[in-house]
């Protein structure tokens, strides 16, 4: 996993390869802190992503 803030933004950018094995579903979560992990209580809102398959 890799993540990076935008400079001079609030946009946070979240890279990240995700391999099951057979057809199984799999889910992602994301949780933000401002608190270096303590809590994680900071609203996530507006996700984008691409799927690959590569």
């Amino acid at each position: 996993m890799r993540v990076s803030q935008r400079g001079g933004t609030k946009l946070v950018d979240i890279y990240y390869d995700l391999t099951t094995a057979g057809t199984n579903a799999t889910q992602v979560a994301v949780a933000v802190s401002t608190y270096g992990g303590l809590s994680y209580t900071l609203p996530t809102t507006n996700f984008a992503g691409a799927v690959s398959s590569d």
